[in-house]
């Protein structure tokens, strides 16, 4: 627990409004240098060390789907190669890829689709569609 009380006079309100403005950050660019220099902080240099901290992240994060790229070309050209037959009739390719969706373990999969209207999507989409889940089923991906 706090070992502060609450303002009991005029005068304790205006002392607390008092303290509470001169604790305010500073809010221009000048004088945010001027509270970094008074404190012994060189702004430029952090302003570097920020700007390579974030470089560094993104030249090195998983996340970044630059990173990813060549990963991504690699499980295309192994999904190209693989030769997924599709079921001939578009009921059969929806059934399939309901079945597929249903029996995912990447549960963001099954809820990305869950409402989508596949009797919108040609057969040659939903084809692609099939093929793509079933490699990925297929590869635990």
């Amino acid at each position: 627990m706090s070992d502060r009380r609450p303002p009991q006079s005029d005068d304790e309100i205006l002392e607390a409004f008092a303290e509470l403005f001169d604790s305010v950050p500073p809010d221009t660019p000048e004088e945010i240098q001027a509270a970094l220099l008074e404190a012994g902080i060189d702004p430029d240099q952090v302003a570097n060390e920020v700007k390579q901290l974030v470089e560094d992240g993104l030249a090195s994060s998983p996340y970044n789907w630059r990173n990813a790229q060549p990963a991504l070309d690699q499980a295309r050209l192994e999904l190209e190669a693989s030769q997924i037959e599709t079921p001939g009739e578009r009921s059969d390719i929806v059934e399939a890829i309901q079945q597929l969706l249903s029996q995912s373990r990447d549960q963001s999969l099954a809820a990305h689709f869950r409402n989508e209207n596949f009797s919108q999507m040609s057969k040659e989409e939903l084809a692609s569609l099939y093929q793509e889940l079933k490699y990925l089923s297929e590869h635990n991906r």
